[in-house]
């Protein structure tokens, strides 16, 4: 008997960084951010989050800005790791953008 995975859906956790090198943001994406980066700023442009529109308009995000951090197996397994991670780089001195979920969309 032959027995058949399914492919499981993942959570790409990633963050931008911004050109200045002291603001960040770390969030997660059903798209791969590595393969798809594109998407991520697209996502920034459109957002509503008021934290996010300031950053924005102070800085000139490129694709080169965006980086992979983990991918996870659930919706609930991204928050967390989000979280962590927004810990983590405060915790090395970063400016962390304080923001909501950037919701997927289609471009």
């Amino acid at each position: 008997m032959l027995s058949s995975t399914l492919p499981t859906k993942r959570f790409y956790i990633f963050g931008v960084n911004a050109p200045d090198g002291h603001t960040l943001l770390i969030d997660y994406s059903a798209d791969d951010p590595d393969r798809n980066g594109f998407a991520v700023l697209e996502r920034i442009r459109r957002s509503a989050d008021g934290g996010i529109a300031d950053w924005r308009e102070r800085e000139r995000l490129g694709v080169a800005d965006v980086f992979g951090i983990e991918s996870v197996g659930s919706q609930q397994a991204a928050q967390l790791a989000v979280e962590f991670w927004r810990a983590y780089f405060r915790a090395l001195g970063e400016i962390v953008i304080e923001a909501s979920h950037l919701p997927d969309s289609p471009v």
